[in-house]
């Protein structure tokens, strides 16, 4: 068997780790041995670290420096999760809240637009009434009644007033 230099470390699984060694981090019981091969290497390694790290470290106070449990760390995961879901709701819930804004600002200019196209709409259409009506007028100003009925004179002359006092008062 090879002696080992203070250079190289020590494997603790080794048979040669109990020989020439008087540390505590060297000399697991076997409870511990036990549970250590439960842990993945990461958890291993993460123990030994801690072991070695910790020289306060006597068989009674063994709990201190092993890793926090499942149940533990299921709940700060779970913890965590729920503030990141938290924040991830509240950004969520800020982007629609200025999607809703910019839709309903988008939503009345559009109703401004056609609001004005309406009433341009409205005011071809009043002025294509008077164009006819006052096409109708001017026909009926310049009718000939000489060859019609006393009647009928007196009928187009009466019509021929309301329209004159008409477009005086409009102008």
């Amino acid at each position: 068997m090879e002696k080992l230099t203070s250079s190289e470390p020590l494997d603790p699984l080794s048979h040669e780790a109990s020989i020439g060694s008087s540390s505590r981090v060297w000399t697991v019981g076997d409870e511990e041995f036990l549970h250590m091969n439960n842990f993945d290497d990461m958890e291993r390694e993460r123990y030994y670290t801690n072991l070695i790290n910790d020289e306060s470290n006597h068989f009674g106070s063994i709990g201190e420096g092993r890793p926090m449990g499942r149940k533990k760390a299921k709940q700060q995961m779970r913890e965590r999760s729920d503030l990141s879901r938290k924040e991830s709701l509240d950004y969520l819930w800020d982007k629609k809240k200025e999607a809703d804004a910019e839709k309903e600002r988008k939503f009345e200019e559009r109703y401004q637009i056609a609001f004005a196209l309406e009433q341009k709409r409205i005011d071809l259409e009043r002025d294509k009434f008077e164009f006819k009506r006052m096409t109708k007028e001017d026909k009926l100003l310049r009718t000939d009644t000489s060859a019609m009925s006393i009647e009928e004179q007196e009928y187009y002359k009466n019509v021929k007033n309301q329209i004159l006092s008409r477009r005086s008062a409009q102008a």
